[in-house]
């Protein structure tokens, strides 16, 4: 038995289950390790029992948070040690992982998932939300989607479509941030094509935000459904 799965003995149901996923550029990164987590039983030694330093700026956070931080950090532990790491990622000033070791990584949870994936030389961003309403739609997509991705996806936004474009928008934050140090909002990126049989899409940049990451700068991200009522996206940038 793996430390992984020997967890799950440890912590009394709060994580009911764990494996790993085929990432999509799984010659350059590790497995995808995933867990499901029950908030309800987290409990306050739930860190010390799998050896996860909670760090000082979380230690007002609500157990939703805390539980939330364990269950990824028990995910990112897994994808570490598929390159020798024992180090877990350190928290940063803008709540971002700090990966070990000169990798690179991104952890993401929602709705009592969690998902983990490192890489020696690639920049990953990696998500996964929980399908939203029509209502949130209804109430949000022009706070999420450009208008010139309104006007493409015009009477085809249904909330699978608008998940998926949220949540990809995420994972290029993620992938970005190394190199932008600062945050950018949703305007800065434009889905502009979808390939549904290949699980692919294209987006393009419509910014400044490196010198590499610039306007009309496109790259390619991928999805799926692994998880029923979930959608998870991946993408990965070069590090220089």
């Amino acid at each position: 038995m793996s430390r992984f799965d020997s967890a799950i003995d440890m912590e009394n149901g709060f994580i009911s289950q764990q494996g790993c996923l085929t990432a999509p550029l799984k010659a350059s990164c590790s497995s995808i390790y995933w867990c499901r987590f029950d908030v309800s039983r987290y409990e306050a030694d739930q860190a010390a029992m799998l050896d996860i330093a909670v760090p000082s700026s979380l230690n007002r956070a609500a157990p939703k948070r805390l539980a939330e931080f364990v269950a990824g950090r028990n995910c990112a532990r897994q994808a570490l040690y598929e390159y020798g790491a024992r180090a877990l990622p350190s928290i940063g000033d803008q709540r971002q992982p700090i990966w070990p070791n000169e990798l690179w990584g991104s952890i993401s949870h929602s709705d009592g998932i969690a998902l983990a994936v490192v890489s020696p030389d690639l920049s990953i961003g990696l998500d996964i939300e929980c399908i939203v309403s029509e209502k949130t739609v209804q109430d949000t997509s022009h706070l999420i989607l450009t208008l010139t991705e309104r006007n493409r996806f015009q009477g085809l936004l249904t909330p699978e479509l608008y998940t998926l474009i949220f949540s990809v928008k995420e994972s290029f934050y993620k992938a970005a941030f190394p190199y932008v140090q600062r945050f950018f909002d949703f305007s800065a990126i434009d889905v502009i094509d979808i390939q549904s049989e290949q699980q692919q899409l294209t987006y393009r940049i419509n910014q400044r935000l490196t010198d590499d990451l610039t306007t009309d700068v496109t790259g390619q991200a991928y999805f799926s459904r692994p998880f029923p009522g979930h959608i998870m996206t991946f993408l990965a940038l070069k590090t220089v």
